[in-house]
């Protein structure tokens, strides 16, 4: 059975070193040929995650909506890059969110995305009110970096009970084994 993980990160281009540790991350993620990725876009250092795994057989769905499709935002698929369009965004965020992917990966930032802020309460909402509520293992939450980490102690920390908080995690970056591991790819 694949593992599917939603991967989450903003949208503007970021710095040529930061691109190329994108790449690394997503050679690394390629490796794990019984998994698929859902990712919500196809710019900044997600586009470099996808540029390194799309050199595989990793399957890659990218999830949009069908008025960005109307809007000419349409992905050219490949062998291993599929497109799926739900309607609108609480469409596309119920696909990114569904109950089947078991862990979500957060990339670092590069601007001021409240597409990926969003994007990381609803799945910390989701360990909090949702996995837990209905008896499902919660899906831990894998920080790439240190980007977040402010916004979610400052912010987030003090809403979350302490089994969230044992879901969420913060890894360096390269540290791939930990993140293979946190991730459950193997």
């Amino acid at each position: 059975m694949k593992k599917s993980i939603s991967i989450f990160g903003g949208f503007l281009e970021p710095t040529q070193d930061q691109a190329q540790k994108m790449f690394e991350l997503g050679k690394f993620l390629s490796s794990f040929s019984d998994t698929e990725y859902y990712i919500g876009g196809l710019g900044g250092c997600t586009k470099h995650v996808i540029r390194g795994i799309s050199n595989s057989t990793v399957s890659i769905i990218v999830v949009g909506s069908t008025q960005g499709k109307e809007s000419g935002f349409v992905v050219r698929e490949s062998d291993n890059i599929k497109a799926v369009y739900q309607d609108g965004y609480f469409g596309k965020k119920q696909e990114l969110f569904k109950s089947t992917v078991g862990a979500f990966l957060i990339l670092p930032d590069s601007g001021t995305s409240l597409g990926t802020l969003t994007e990381i309460v609803e799945a910390i909402d989701h360990i909090k009110s949702f996995d837990v509520l209905v008896s499902q293992r919660p899906r831990p939450i894998v920080f790439y970096g240190e980007c977040w980490r402010k916004f979610v102690d400052e912010v987030l920390s003090s809403r979350m009970d302490d089994i969230t908080r044992s879901y969420v995690h913060f890894i360096g970056e390269k540290e791939y084994t930990k993140i293979a591991t946190l991730l459950e790819l193997c």
